[in-house]
């Protein structure tokens, strides 16, 4: 009796385990495919990626008090 009981709750926590990894990888691909859809729509526009990126850093840098936002007259130079 205990091992059928045991190999229930083994058979359940597998089960478990198995949908939690699947939904982050599913929710890890969306996610990579939706930005990959906006970075290649801002290149039809002529913005690439180092500028998005570079944006993004910049934001991050601003927000972790390591500089100043750029100016809004100011062009954000791509990083290589």
């Amino acid at each position: 009796m205990q091992t059928a009981i045991l190999v229930i709750g083994a058979v359940l926590i597998a089960w478990l385990i198995f949908t939690f990894l699947f939904k982050i990888i599913r929710t890890t691909i969306k996610t990579a495919l939706m930005v990959a859809a906006v970075v290649l729509l801002l290149m039809f526009f002529g913005i690439g990626p180092g500028e998005v990126f570079g944006l993004i850093g910049d934001w991050i840098g601003g927000l972790a008090g390591g500089g100043a936002d750029p100016q809004p007259t100011q062009a954000v130079p791509p990083v290589n």
